[in-house]
């Protein structure tokens, strides 16, 4: 038997005992009282203890009262058994470092739910970047879609391209492409564009102007219609530089009465104040202030 069942067992019978203390009387039997409750009742009932300790005193032995039992005190009297002493510590100590491991995984658990609070956001933020990349990546095929359907037909236009008329012209008057510093390419789109780059120029512009008035004058005769066609053009991409304040061309009607300060007349004729022919329309430029006289005969 262990000592906390022989323990629970000597305070139960020290009850029973206690009680009968309270309730005796002469009639009362004692044929259950053993020696052991003797030995009990000495070692640890109280009003006892009292009653011996008067005796031994010589006084007078109190009426009994009431037994309260002190287990503490019995309890006390009972030393634990040391593989149980050491049992309790163990478990003390294990105790200890369960709790301590438990404070440990709760923090490494919080660390955990940090870390992956903070990866699904980053991984939200790269799908937002995903998708972002995804909408501009189909908006780049899209447009390489719509420059590749363009080359396409700028492919076409190069295979099928005719030279545009004042690009024929220039090419049949090697003079005046002479007089006008141009060495056209054997290929006709790099022509076009030396062509343009040189025309729309306003110095050559007014060159051009210049030659085609010798050439009126020196033929006495009005421009052709290549001449003026090439004049038109040229003044037009010059005028894709300047669309607010465009140059103009100084188209005055036969009959109208002559303006010395718009008009010319050819140099072979001097007489007649009314306009019979036009030979070389003027160049006017952005407000209107002519730089090349309107080429006119006069009746």
């Amino acid at each position: 038997m262990t000592a906390a069942n022989q323990s629970e067992t000597h305070i139960k019978r020290l009850n029973e005992l206690a009680t009968s203390w309270d309730k005796q009387s002469p009639l009362v039997s004692c044929d259950k009282f053993t020696p052991a409750d003797l030995r009990l009742m000495l070692e640890c009932f109280a009003p006892l203890q009292d009653i011996i300790r008067q005796i031994a005193n010589g006084s007078a032995v109190s009426q009994p009262k009431t037994v309260s039992v002190q287990t503490n005190s019995f309890e006390a009297n009972i030393a634990p058994e040391p593989q149980l002493q050491r049992q309790l510590e163990e478990a003390n100590a294990e105790l200890a470092r369960l709790q301590t491991r438990i404070r440990e995984d709760a923090a490494k658990i919080k660390k955990a739910t940090d870390d992956i609070a903070k990866q699904n956001t980053e991984i939200a933020t790269l799908l937002d970047n995903k998708n972002e990349l995804k909408q501009q990546l189909l908006s780049a095929q899209q447009q390489t879609e719509e420059l590749q359907q363009e080359i396409g037909g700028l492919h076409k236009q190069l295979v099928h391209f005719q030279p545009p008329t004042e690009l024929q012209t220039l090419r049949k008057d090697t003079a005046l492409a002479h007089n006008l510093g141009l060495d056209l390419p054997a290929n006709d789109q790099q022509a076009l564009i030396a062509m343009v780059a040189v025309l729309s120029q306003k110095d050559n512009l007014e060159r051009l102007w210049d030659n085609l008035k010798e050439r009126c004058e020196a033929e006495k005769r009005p421009v052709n219609t290549e001449e003026l066609s090439l004049l038109t053009s040229a003044l037009g991409w010059y005028n894709h530089n300047w669309k607010l304040r465009p140059f103009q061309l100084l188209q005055p009607h036969e009959g109208d009465s002559f303006n010395f300060e718009q008009q010319q007349k050819a140099r072979h004729q001097t007489d007649g104040e009314s306009l019979s022919q036009i030979w070389l329309p003027g160049l006017a430029d952005g407000a209107g202030k002519p730089l090349r006289k309107t080429l006119i005969l006069t009746r």
